[in-house]
């Protein structure tokens, strides 16, 4: 898996395709592949892709929040950092980061107007950024220490995980109005920094008066390795990630509803051409099951010119030939003597047939066995020559066991 950053113009990315921006590729353990600076196009593809937000554009801060989450804790979010920045709440994207034991949280703020048009040209080419970091978090931070990037002309600092500040213009010795504040308000928490490490980049042409800053700040300003970004692998477990919210990757679903369109259009279709076909299969089906009735309600009158009313044509007409057969004198399944015959083998073994009786088709015989196991044995007879056959009751008696077997047949 490789990881594409991309580092963001403050001015934004413009509609040109040849804005050159620059990128570093890593593998997913963090180890620099290649870096540069390329047109939009020329980017490289990853399996995951991070942009870095300028320090300049980044303002962090912390806010004590309501113990909430989910939707509710970003519709707070804005209002609850009002105080802190000039604009309009509903013009910035709040990002929150740890919360420490006293409820106080570390948040991030970016202009939506910016973040937005960076989104939306990278996303028109294609790349989905899934987390979003400031400049700020980069630098690595020693313990009890803070970490000041300089480039020659103004900077950023990194003061603790996941918070720091940019730096202005600085034309002249002195330390920057920011900088001087922040550590103020360190000492005011009791918990300023033991040093400030600077660390310029290649192209600085300047370098401060360290001395002057330890004696103005109160804090050993020491020089440190040079800076560049690309190399550094950013520990994401302690930095704020800025797409949160509204931009957080789970949206990303609602970008790619139009390209799923006529996807989505063709599989409607085809369950709607399923459903037209199995509707219109089941209307053919009915129709010749209409037909089929009326055919076998036409056989039945012509053979029963008598019957008044059809009910159920194949039972009647089966229930008419029985009684034709009866009255010419021919005998049925279900008449006594065939039931009785059918019966013979059942009752060999019986001591004596204590009852019979029969009614439309069905015989009972009470019977007397000579024990439990002839009334098994029975039971396993019926079952493999007589089908329809059953042995409804038992009684136990002085001389054997009672038992009534009856063969069933069809009623009228």
């Amino acid at each position: 898996m490789t990881i594409l950053q991309i580092y963001l113009p403050e001015t934004g990315l413009d509609s040109d395709n040849d804005v050159a921006v620059r990128y570093a590729l890593r593998a997913n353990t963090g180890e620099l592949q290649r870096s540069g600076s390329v047109a939009l196009l020329e980017l490289p593809r990853a399996d995951q892709v991070e942009i870095i937000v300028p320090s300049s554009l980044v303002l962090f801060t912390e806010v004590k929040l309501p113990p909430v989450r989910g939707q509710k804790l970003r519709q707070i979010l804005p209002f609850a950092v009002e105080e802190k920045i000039l604009s309009d709440p509903d013009q910035v994207q709040v990002a929150t980061g740890q919360r420490d034991a006293d409820g106080v949280t570390r948040v991030a703020i970016v202009d939506r107007a910016w973040l937005n048009a960076a989104c939306d040209r990278l996303r028109r080419l294609g790349i989905r950024p899934e987390r979003g970091f400031a400049e700020t978090c980069l630098p690595e931070l020693e313990p009890n220490a803070w970490t000041l990037i300089w480039d020659g002309h103004e900077g950023f600092i990194r003061t603790y995980q996941g918070a720091g500040l940019a730096l202005d213009n600085m034309g002249d010795d002195g330390v920057p109005f920011a900088l001087l504040r922040a550590v103020q308000e360190a000492r005011a928490k009791q918990r300023p920094p033991e040093k400030i490490i600077l660390r310029a980049s290649a192209a600085a042409a300047r370098i401060p008066d360290l001395a002057l800053w330890t004696e103005q700040l109160g804090v050993a300003v020491v020089p440190g390795q040079d800076w560049e970004w690309a190399p550094r692998f950013l520990n994401t477990g302690n930095a704020i990630n800025l797409l949160q919210g509204d931009y957080a990757p789970s949206s990303s679903m609602r970008e790619l509803l139009p390209q799923l369109r006529p996807i989505l259009i063709l599989a409607g279709l085809i369950v709607v051409a399923q459903v037209l076909a199995t509707g219109a299969d089941w209307w053919r089906l009915n129709r010749e099951k209409k037909a089929l009735s009326t055919d076998m309600d036409k056989t039945f009158h012509a053979a029963f010119p008598n019957a008044k009313v059809v009910v159920d044509a194949p039972l009647q007409m089966q229930r008419n030939l029985a009684d034709l057969r009866r009255a010419s004198g021919q005998q049925q399944a279900t008449d006594f003597l065939p039931q009785l015959y059918r019966s013979l083998p059942l009752i060999n073994n019986a001591k004596r047939i204590e009852a019979v009786s029969y009614d439309q088709g069905s015989l009972k015989l009470d019977l007397l066995l000579s024990d439990g196991g002839a009334v098994e044995q029975l039971r396993s007879e019926i079952v493999n020559t007589i089908p329809g056959a059953s042995v409804e009751a038992s009684t136990q008696k002085q001389d054997g066991v009672s038992v009534r077997l009856a063969l069933s047949g069809e009623r009228r």
